[in-house]
């Protein structure tokens, strides 16, 4: 039977690659530790296109070298150029293939069928029902399936219908929320990249295979201790705070008193980033406070626009206020 580390979408771009070693880490150890046979990345290994990053690239070619397990890697719609045309011809996994399976048009192995992600539906569930006709029982690819949940919330009706594949069982990046939908699996992303992925559980998978290539069993493995979390709270005048990790960002919503959010923010400090909420009629003054300093600019620094006169402008904002 064949054990895999599935490793979902890292999007590496010069601003995480610190935490990319950190999970390329991680990854090396549970490989060891679970004896695994070989780690499939799901796509998305880079993040920008037709834009190479040589930093980027490098870290990739350091990281496969010290991994000593076989390495597929699909090719993810952030790995190709964005041209329909050429998808999955050039694309930023070939400088890989000498450390790595990389996996830009369909391939078959141990029972598994790998398709990286392609534009056209149609041609996408001819190549997947093919793969099963010819034995293969788990099919895994980078995709959006209609149903499926966005990070930040909305769904995706424009996607594949999973009833039009013959396949049982699918295992899918691209989707970076962990979700269970139908017969489709998404592992998710391995790593918190954007506020989308607060308050989410991130890691990465060890899958059992059975003989014929299904899922026999699998196991999570977090990295909350290993790269840095993102947290999202909303709090009320008169509840408590929350307790702040301080190895994680974490973002704070204060919703009360404009006394008690100056208050509250003092207490927080640099432990998060505070969005503010006041529910008193103090904000009056802030925008009227505000509304003078603009008339100074309009007075002292505003350069004249065709056709746009300063007493428009100063009329204009008064009246914004006049609603508050």
């Amino acid at each position: 039977m064949v054990k895999s580390l599935v490793v979902g979408d890292p999007h590496i771009k010069p601003s995480n690659i610190s935490e990319g070693r950190n999970l390329i880490g991680f990854i090396i150890k549970i490989s060891k530790k679970e004896k695994v046979d070989q780690i499939i990345f799901l796509g998305d290994m880079f993040h920008t296109h037709a834009v190479k990053r040589l930093e980027v690239e490098h870290f990739w070619v350091q990281s496969l070298e010290q991994i000593d397990k076989k390495c597929i890697l699909l090719c993810g719609n952030h790995d190709q150029i964005g041209n329909k045309e050429q998808e999955r011809e050039i694309n930023s996994l070939n400088v890989l293939k000498n450390l790595s399976v990389v996996v830009n048009t369909p391939y078959t192995d141990n029972k598994i069928a790998y398709i990286p992600y392609m534009s056209n539906k149609d041609k996408f569930i001819d190549e997947a029902n093919k793969m099963y006709d010819e034995g293969a029982r788990l099919l895994i690819v980078h995709q959006t399936f209609q149903g499926a949940t966005y990070e930040n919330g909305f769904y995706a009706p424009e996607g594949i219908d999973l009833n039009l594949l013959k396949f049982d069982e699918v295992i899918s990046g691209h989707i970076h929320k962990s979700q269970q939908l139908g017969k489709c699996f998404y592992p998710g992303t391995p790593k918190w990249d954007t506020t989308s992925d607060a308050n989410e559980d991130k890691g990465i998978w060890v899958f059992e295979h059975n003989e014929d290539g299904s899922t026999k069993d699998k196991k999570f493995f977090s990295t909350a201790k290993v790269v840095t979390p993102i947290y999202k709270f909303v709090v009320t005048e008169g509840e408590e705070l929350p307790k702040l990790s301080t190895n994680a960002k974490n973002h704070i919503e204060l919703i009360g008193s404009s006394a008690w959010i100056k208050k509250t923010a003092k207490k927080i400090g640099k432990k998060a980033s505070i969005k503010q909420k006041p529910t008193d009629r103090n904000t009056r003054v802030a925008v009227e406070n505000k509304s003078i300093n603009i008339n100074n600019y309009l007075n002292e620094i505003f350069l004249t626009i065709p056709n746009v006169k300063k007493e428009d402008i100063s009329n204009y904002l008064e009246d914004l206020n006049g609603r508050v």
